[in-house]
């Protein structure tokens, strides 16, 4: 026989012994297949999904723990305050991907937070959608695959509009969440709400306007309302499948090919080694008549970026690469391209040379980051 879940959240659904879904409507399971099923091919397009990374298998920066605020896995920035959070990417077992349902469940995002019962504490991973104006006034669904390693924590599953810097914008708006209880079993949730019409509203003369998909793991009083009242919490969450797509409806999961989503995640991001083979090409030592030269390295990226991303070289700024001793490195950039300067002395007439310094701990490779996140 059977076993629906005990305490059902509305709007959250499972799939029946025969393959039929149902949905918990808040008094009892109503067939949902018929709507699932007949709005699939409808919306069986690229971009139906508007959260990049959704399934966490993108992680430029690492997949070992984040417990910084900052962007963590590709696209999905942490903030905390007073908590004790770390986030990561972990590998998925087979007891839980057959709980998802989906093969293709290989890596999952891990939250681990340690409430602190401050009332400014909190702890969120939110992904921005650029352009403020692509999600006003439409009502979406939001749904993904969770579960907790004990217990019955809460998500608070939020939403903002940011109306950028530049000029006189308007004041962010806040959408208060909606709590999703969880359990030791990973199951599928969805949450329906509208983002507001921006009808009066003045958007910033910068492009950093967008719309945020907030996912709150534990709030003190301060923005409890804001997290769908989950309150202070201590546990382990872990999510995967996130998906938030226009309509009332939730629909099977899309799954971009690994090219495109990379590809989405890089125009936002992108690390690049310093390392020959890593495409920072190679150039042709020149004379060395005066005791300095200065020397330019094009930077290519492997996707134009969203805008002019800030620039991070984990190298320190003096190296040395083919006899020469390199200095004053800067590292500029455009939307298309970036490019390095630096002094040389030493070296010999026509030798090859490439970019190859360690990073500031020692390591190799030293790397530059370029991040266009919002």
């Amino acid at each position: 026989m059977f076993d629906f879940p005990n305490s059902p959240t509305i709007g959250q659904q499972v799939i029946e012994p025969n393959g039929a879904a149902v949905q918990w409507d808040g008094t009892k399971w109503a067939s949902v297949a018929g709507q699932v099923s007949s709005v699939a091919p409808l919306y069986n397009n690229i971009g139906r999904n508007l959260i990049h990374n959704s399934m966490f298998n993108i992680a430029q920066r690492g997949s070992a723990a984040f417990s910084t605020v900052g962007y963590t896995l590709d696209r999905w920035r942490l903030d905390f305050s007073l908590d004790t959070t770390a986030v990561q990417q972990i590998d998925n077992d087979d007891a839980h991907r057959t709980q998802i349902g989906d093969e293709a469940a290989t890596k999952l995002m891990y939250v681990s937070v340690t409430g602190n019962s401050g009332a400014g504490a909190f702890t969120v991973v939110s992904q921005f959608m650029e352009d403020v104006r692509r999600l006003a006034g439409k009502t979406v669904t939001v749904s993904f695959w969770a579960y907790a390693t004990a217990g019955t924590p809460k998500i608070g599953v939020a939403a903002q509009q940011y109306f950028g810097t530049g000029g006189s914008p308007s004041a962010a708006v806040s959408i208060n969440g909606t709590p999703i209880t969880l359990s030791t079993t990973a199951m599928r949730y969805s949450v329906t709400f509208t983002y507001p019409s921006i009808i009066g509203k003045t958007v910033g003369t910068n492009p950093d306007h967008y719309s945020r998909l907030a996912l709150f793991f534990s709030s003190g009083a301060t923005n409890n309302a804001f997290a769908g009242g989950i309150g202070v919490q201590t546990a382990n969450f872990i999510l995967w499948g996130v998906q938030l797509e226009i309509g009332s409806t939730m629909t099977p999961l899309e799954k971009l090919d690994p090219r495109i989503e990379l590809s989405n995640c890089q125009r936002f991001f992108e690390r690049k080694s310093l390392l020959l083979n890593e495409g920072l090409g190679v150039g042709t030592v020149q004379t060395v008549s005066s005791p300095v030269t200065a020397y330019f390295i094009m930077v290519p990226y492997k996707v134009t970026k969203r805008a002019v991303p800030t620039t991070t070289m984990s190298a320190p700024n003096t190296f040395t690469v083919a006899g020469l001793a390199c200095s004053n490195v800067s590292v500029g950039a455009s939307t298309n391209a970036a490019w390095m300067h630096f002094a040389a002395t030493g070296g010999s007439t026509g030798a090859n040379w490439a970019a190859v310094p360690v990073a500031s701990d020692g390591s190799l490779p030293a790397y530059i980051d370029f991040s266009a996140d919002l």
